[in-house]
């Protein structure tokens, strides 16, 4: 697993309109739209936080956990996950483009959970859990919604609990 270190920032790119991760080596280029960004974020830079760092681990070995994946991928869905549950802005539920989940159900400690719409299933990172709704990112890199709408790999979706499934790692 890659160290955070003290020297990363979270940078806006102006010119490019995106999201970065300073790594003082390299940067890493978060996939969100600039219009889904909080404005704070797009003013200054911004440390690489204690919370950060922590939730940059728990995604980390979330997904560790469930995909036997290498270690870059794992690390740009975990940083991607780190730097949208900190800097997007806030969304309402979007249920209506995916259909209830009628198998098991997750329990409270999975962290990757499936959403089901007409065409198919997808995998998705619960990044925030409140009693009502979940927020979670994709992991496929498309899913199609009810409706035709397409979401790309790493978007943020706000969905009411009752449609998240378990995902059962084959």
């Amino acid at each position: 697993m890659l160290q955070a270190n003290p020297k990363w920032k979270w940078h806006f790119d102006i010119e490019q309109g995106q999201l970065m991760l300073d790594m003082d080596e390299m940067m890493f280029v978060v996939a969100a739209k600039k219009s889904k960004l909080l404005d704070e974020v797009k003013k200054e830079d911004i440390p690489f936080s204690v919370e950060d760092c922590d939730s940059y681990t728990v995604y980390y070995h979330a997904l560790e956990d469930v995909f036997d994946l290498a270690e870059p991928i794992l690390t740009q869905m975990a940083l991607n996950a780190t730097a949208l549950v900190t800097y997007s802005k806030p969304m309402g539920a979007k249920s209506w483009f995916v259909n209830p989940n009628t198998g098991d159900i997750p329990d409270l400690f999975e962290q990757v959970v499936t959403l089901t719409s007409d065409t198919q299933q997808g995998l998705f990172l619960l990044l925030e859990r409140a009693n009502e709704s979940s927020l979670l990112m994709l992991l496929n890199p498309s899913f199609e919604l009810n409706g035709g709408s397409q979401m790309k790999q790493f978007e943020l979706i706000r969905v009411i609990n009752d449609r998240l499934g378990r995902y059962v790692s084959q």
